[in-house]
């Protein structure tokens, strides 16, 4: 293999055969085969991970941040009534992708996933999503609990609690 730097070019030969596939499809410009080649060979997947972490860690952070704060974070009584799973989902997608493909792929089977992004069929996963990120992202931030409190909430006014509920609202409120 030659490599050319600004200095000079170098000549490597590169005798694990590994590296080598992973060279050749990188010449070929076959990405796929070249993230499969990488993802096999134990040092690459290791930086792979750990990369992969270190994104949901950035991810995570700025859900949580003070700054622009995420939908999971408030709880007064208004964001409490207005709170969709759907908008949640949506802001994981925005400001959390990599945190949400997990999330995802941990939700749908791959035979589901498939079905789904050939249009055949449909799965609401939001709730599901929505609750994984925000018993997540509570156990990283004390403060992310507006999942938790409507939860609560619809659970107390289901278990026939009602009264305690609108004494629990003018908290809120």
């Amino acid at each position: 293999m030659h490599v050319h730097y600004q200095s000079k070019p170098v000549r490597t030969v590169i005798t694990n055969e590994k590296d080598a596939t992973i060279m050749r499809q990188l010449a070929s410009k076959e990405h796929r085969y070249t993230v499969n080649a990488m993802w096999a060979h134990p040092e690459f997947r290791r930086e792979l991970l750990t990369k992969v972490r270190g994104e949901i860690e950035k991810e995570c952070q700025s859900l949580c941040s003070n700054k622009n704060p995420s939908l999971f974070r408030r709880s007064s009584g208004e964001d409490l009534i207005s709170f969709s799973e759907n908008k949640c989902e949506t802001e994981l997608k925005k400001k959390a992708p990599v945190f949400h493909k997990c999330l995802q792929a941990a939700t749908i089977c791959r035979e589901t996933r498939k079905k789904m992004d050939s249009g055949q069929k449909q799965c609401n996963t939001s709730s599901a999503i929505t609750m994984a990120a925000s018993v997540l992202l509570k156990r990283r931030c004390s403060q992310m609990c507006a999942q938790a409190y409507r939860f609560s909430v619809g659970v107390m006014w289901h278990s026939g609690a009602k009264k305690q509920v609108r004494k629990c609202a003018h908290i809120f409120l």
